[in-house]
């Protein structure tokens, strides 16, 4: 006897879709009471949770991201200048797409996400003073270390390819050398399905 014909197809496992973007980024930052302007490029990689049926959905998120900025002060003593390389590395963005059925994308049109990672700063200031002589001399102090970092912010999907965000994010150092950043940044999606 033949065995009856299966019309039905199999359901297919939920999934998740992973996207790739390429971003650019202006970030207004402070490293103990210096403060600065500057920008950099990230590069980030989302993959998302496709489980519609899911009550909360959430993307989670890789981000690497390069800022270099420089300040210059005169004081009393002299001219100084202050330059800030700063290279985080976010091994945990979590964002949540969807609260109780409510699709904060859909409806509010914006993300929230929290992220912890770890960041390399490279601090290095330059101060010239005068002798008595009037005879200028610079001198240069070097600090770089690596720290523990965290942040909150929200996305907001422009259109199908390109992402708003806004972005605050600190390291755990305290005092001199904690750096603390508030950025904008726009992200282009190179590959990878809508969500």
């Amino acid at each position: 006897m033949e065995e009856p014909a299966q019309d039905e197809e199999e359901e297919e496992e939920p999934g998740e879709e992973s996207s790739l973007f390429l971003g650019v980024s202006g970030s207004l930052g402070r490293e103990s009471n210096v403060k600065d302007y500057d920008w950099g490029p990230t590069l980030s990689l989302d993959l998302v949770s496709s489980d519609e049926e899911a009550s909360t959905r959430l993307r989670y998120g890789l981000e690497a991201s390069y800022n270099d900025a420089s300040t210059r002060v005169t004081g009393s003593e002299g001219p100084q200048a202050t330059r800030v390389k700063t290279f985080n590395f976010r091994y945990a963005r979590v964002s949540l797409l969807e609260l109780a059925g409510f699709d904060l994308q859909e409806r509010l049109g914006l993300v929230p996400f929290v992220a912890g990672g770890v960041q390399h700063v490279d601090s290095r200031t330059t101060e010239t003073v005068e002798n008595d002589d009037g005879v200028r001399s610079d001198s240069t102090t070097r600090d770089s270390y690596w720290s523990p970092s965290w942040g909150v912010g929200a996305e907001i999907r422009l259109n199908s390819r390109l992402n708003m965000v806004l972005d605050y994010s600190f390291n755990a150092q305290h005092y001199v050398r904690r750096v603390e950043r508030l950025s904008l940044e726009m992200k282009v999606r190179v590959f990878g399905a809508e969500e």
